[in-house]
């Protein structure tokens, strides 16, 4: 049997940035020379500490109530966040790669960019919120 408790206030928090996310995205497209677009992003901007608060609350709650060893947690984490981030990360750019062949080649060798790319979170500009998850 699960000890876990709902909090229904979560959802209700989850959901509020949520919104804040899709508005901060519909507003980006506006941002150049739309100063009430500027605004509305910028005050929305608190969404995303929102999420990084949550999912670390979300995570404690979870695990609280768990007699694992530091080792088992994070091999558990590497299977939930590294793993579909790398995975995504090498679509992401070979996808980019497909696109931007000259580009890229002019950077820097690929296997140098695919590695920048796994480190920094930027082979697709939403990736770095994997990061800093992974952090």
């Amino acid at each position: 049997m699960s000890k876990h408790t709902y909090y229904e206030e979560l959802d209700a928090i989850r959901l509020l940035a949520a919104f804040a996310v899709i508005g901060i995205h519909a507003t980006s497209v506006f941002t150049a020379g739309h100063p009430v677009a500027v605004t509305v992003g910028i005050i929305l901007c608190f969404a995303v500490p929102v999420f990084i608060i949550m999912s670390g609350l979300s995570l404690h709650l979870s695990h609280r109530h768990k007699a694992e060893t530091y080792w088992t947690f994070v091999s558990k984490r590497m299977s939930k966040v590294i793993v579909p981030y790398i995975l995504f990360t090498l679509v992401y750019f070979m996808e980019r790669y497909h696109w931007d062949i000259p580009y890229l080649l002019h950077q820097m060798n690929p296997v140098t960019a695919l590695l920048q790319s796994l480190v920094l979170g930027n082979a697709a500009s939403h990736l770095y919120f994997m990061i800093i998850l992974i952090q």
